[in-house]
C-alpha cells in the first residue's frame, strides 16, 4: 500500500517538475498527456488484484437480548399509545390499554391486548354505548391480531 502511493507521488512530482522546465509547444502539451496516462494507470493498478482477493463479507453478529427486549418494549409501548388515542378519538375517554407479548422466543409476539372500561363513564343513550366490533376492527388494522385475543373488561 505504501509503495502504491509512494509511486503515485513520484509520477505526479516526475510530472511538475517536467512542467515546470519544459518549453511550450505540441510536444509538452504530447508528453503531459503520456505523464497523465502513466499516472492514470499507477492509480488504477491496484484494482485487478483487489479483484482477485477473496473478500470475506460473512458478518455475523447477534443482538444481545437486552437490546431486543428494549426494543419490543418500545414497540408495545407505542401500539398502546396508538390504541389508546384511536379509542380517544372514537369517543373513549379513560381506557387504559395493556398489550401482553411473549418474551420467550426471539420474534417477541404480542399475544393478547387488554382493552380496560372500568374508569369509562357512560352517560346513556346508544350515542355512549361500547362497540367492541369497531374496536376490534380498528386494532385487528393496527396490529394484525386476531379478535379472540383482544379482551375487554369492565
Amino acid at each position: 500500500m505504501t509503495a502504491w502511493i509512494l509511486s503515485i507521488v513520484g509520477i505526479v512530482f516526475v510530472g511538475i517538475i517536467f512542467d515546470m522546465i519544459s518549453p511550450e509547444g505540441k510536444l509538452s502539451t504530447f508528453i503531459k498527456s503520456i505523464f497523465a496516462i502513466i499516472t492514470l494507470f499507477v492509480i488504477v493498478s491496484p484494482i485487478p488484484k483487489l479483484l482477485q482477493k477473496k473478500w470475506n463479507w460473512d458478518w455475523n453478529f447477534e443482538w444481545s437480548d437486552e437490546y431486543l427486549q428494549s426494543v419490543t418494549t418500545g414497540k408495545v409501548l407505542y401500539y398502546q399509545d396508538q390504541i389508546r388515542q384511536n379509542l380517544e378519538n372514537m369517543g373513549y375517554q379513560q381506557v387504559d390499554v395493556l398489550i401482553e407479548w411473549n418474551q420467550e422466543n426471539s420474534t417477541q409476539n404480542m399475544e393478547k391486548i387488554y382493552i380496560d372500561f372500568t374508569k369509562y363513564v357512560l352517560n346513556g343513550g346508544d350515542k355512549h354505548k361500547i362497540e367492541y366490533e369497531k374496536i376490534e376492527e380498528m386494532i385487528v388494522k393496527l396490529i394484525n391480531i386476531e379478535k379472540e385475543n383482544i379482551i375487554f373488561y369492565g
